[in-house]
């Protein structure tokens, strides 16, 4: 609090995230609204993004989402990769701002190159299903596998579907497996009828040298990425949209 009250952005964002998720303090959506636009106001990005994100939803204020789309467009401008995937989310499904697929690609490739996962998901889809970009399922598995790789859920099942059906790859069930088992590993509701699913479609030699590989990428990449709040993705798991 005195941090706060003597001007550091990154402490008044703090005090937003501890009243919004009662972190030492009772939980007040319309405190911490007022903590996060200080921040905000001060260029902090996380009270931006959270603030936008907020007129998004209505949560502790009139839901807004024009509104929310300055916060992000804001944030995005001071290079926010968090704020560009939102603000392409705003862009893709026509919310708070005209609809326009071309510019919504153009904000998840900014947040992909600049390392957001859940950008790196929804930029594969577009490439898959042709989306404000020429169609180009090959370029989709590419990003699939770089939010894959880095241990995302959504785009481990959105890469193992792309080798069960030989979408962009040339179809691979060990691959696929190998995909659907990691995401199962982490909890993904999708997977495990999907693994097993593919499964039968494999010799019991396949599957043992798959699980082997598994085991070694886990030991490998101990990772686990918790779910990303609404409004980062326009597409639905398991990128059929």
């Amino acid at each position: 609090q005195k941090a706060a009250d003597l001007g550091s952005a990154d402490a008044m964002a703090g005090l937003g995230d501890a009243y919004a998720n009662e972190l030492g303090v009772a939980k007040d959506e319309t405190v911490a609204i007022q903590w996060y636009r200080k921040a905000a106001e001060a260029g902090n990005v996380a009270a931006i993004s959270n603030l936008g994100a907020r007129y998004f939803s209505g949560q502790g204020v009139v839901k807004d989402e024009t509104m929310a789309v300055q916060w992000f467009r804001r944030g995005a401008e001071l290079g926010d990769a968090n704020a560009m995937n939102k603000l392409g989310a705003a862009y893709g499904k026509g919310m708070g701002v005209a609809k326009d697929e071309v510019v919504a690609l153009q904000w998840y490739q900014k947040a992909a190159e600049a390392g957001n996962v859940t950008a790196m998901v929804n930029l594969g889809t577009r490439y898959r299903l042709g989306r404000g970009v020429t169609k180009d399922e090959a370029m989709g598995v590419q990003w699939y596998r770089k939010a894959a790789e880095q241990g995302l859920p959504q785009a481990q099942v959105n890469l193992a579907i792309m080798y069960e059906e030989g979408q962009g790859v040339p179809p691979d069930y060990a691959q696929a497996y190998f995909w659907y088992a990691l995401a199962d590993a982490q909890g993904d509701s999708q997977a495990p009828q999907a693994k097993q699913d593919v499964a039968k479609k494999m010799t019991p030699a396949q599957l043992e040298e798959v699980e082997r590989r598994i085991k070694e990428f886990k030991a490998a990449h101990p990772f686990r990425i918790p779910p990303q709040p609404a409004p980062q993705s326009d597409t639905p798991h398991g990128g059929n949209n």
